[in-house]
């Protein structure tokens, strides 16, 4: 709760705002010293001790599945898949 709450007060002195929900997983990630994966970086960057990365667009930390190019179209039925 401390961190939150030293957090919560540097982000009002600074005049930024920023959802009680998104300080505490902030706040849990740099007490266990875990990264937190988001889509916005920009959000959680603001708050001192956080470590975080953006799988959607670091390409080199992409699971191979997300790589991979989708097919044009997928099959109806099993029976129009090909061997």
């Amino acid at each position: 709760m401390q961190i939150f709450g030293e957090a919560k007060a540097l982000l009002e002195r600074r005049g930024q705002r920023l959802a009680d929900a998104d300080l505490f997983i902030a706040a849990i990630a740099v007490v266990r010293q875990a990264t937190v994966v988001t889509g916005n970086r920009r959000h959680y960057e603001c708050i001192p001790g956080v470590t975080v990365e953006n799988w959607m667009r670091d390409k080199l930390l992409l699971p191979a599945w997300r790589t991979a190019r989708a097919p044009d179209s997928l099959p109806r039925n099993f029976s129009e898949r090909s061997a």
